[in-house]
């Protein structure tokens, strides 16, 4: 099998089902959709096996509540694919729009695939604004081009979303890569640099694919920083993944300013 995505789902009956639609016409050919519902108890539990009972490609895992980086590290686990793109359960693709992925990582074999996107903004359901993120490099870089690259990469958040990144499966369970469970910020970050320092060569696709959908309220980031106790023992392990890479203390510096 080629690919997994990989979907957390907690408490999203009212977004899963065309999230999942959207996959499925996204062009992938040769994957799985996997549903890693977590302890859910609006009814997403129930639509994820009726989404497994229609299509054949998608499977569902039921696990207790424990938060999406350990869903999704559920999802690493429990993946079949040679690839893994992580979804949330209320983003979408535009018809077709992974075919040219699903191409590059047939052809090509990179061990990470990272593809531009956009950022929906909705007021009361309605989209009212569309800003882009767009990858600053184009096609195969080797290690020490986008490694040289990486404050670049940083200031355009493209290392900041783990959902615009198809990543190699045998490169995160070889090297143990998962998402830090303790984290309740920026953990797509850490674990999108952790993984990067295992890979050799990486594509970068410019064309935006994906449509991540900004949350409506913008409270729940303040909410999240206020459970926080200590700032700068947060910061550690976001310091001991940059040290030493070009640029690592001054993103640091940034990251840390970033929560004020």
């Amino acid at each position: 099998m080629l690919i997994s995505v990989v979907i957390p789902a907690y408490n999203c009956i009212g977004s899963l089902e065309n999230t999942v639609n959207s996959i499925l016409l996204s062009g992938l050919t040769d994957y799985e959709i996997l549903l890693i519902d977590d302890g859910s108890r609006d009814g997403t539990a129930e639509l994820c096996g009726e989404l497994q009972r229609r299509h054949t490609c998608v499977r569902c895992v039921h696990q207790e509540n424990s938060g999406v980086s350990n869903a999704r590290n559920r999802g690493i686990l429990e993946a079949r694919g040679a690839y893994i793109l992580f979804f949330d359960a209320d983003d979408s693709v535009d018809p077709g729009a992974l075919s040219r992925c699903r191409d590059i990582l047939l052809d090509g074999e990179p061990d990470m695939l990272i593809f531009s996107l956009s950022f929906d903004h909705y007021f009361r359901g309605t989209l009212y604004r569309r800003d882009t993120l767009t990858v600053p490099l184009s096609g195969m870089q080797p290690r020490e081009e986008w490694m040289a690259r990486l404050r670049t990469l940083y200031e355009c958040n493209v290392l900041s979303p783990v959902w615009n990144k198809f990543i190699r499966r045998d490169l995160l369970v070889e090297n143990r890569v998962r998402f830090p469970g303790g984290m309740i910020e920026m953990e797509d970050f850490w674990f999108s640099v952790r993984s990067m320092k295992f890979c050799r060569q990486i594509f970068f696709l410019p064309e935006a694919v994906y449509r991540y959908r900004q949350p409506e309220d913008g409270r729940n980031t303040f909410r999240r920083l206020c459970r926080i106790p200590s700032l700068s023992a947060y910061m550690e392990p976001f310091e001991q993944e940059l040290t030493g890479l070009p640029g690592g203390t001054e993103i640091a510096g940034e990251i840390y300013r970033s929560f004020f």
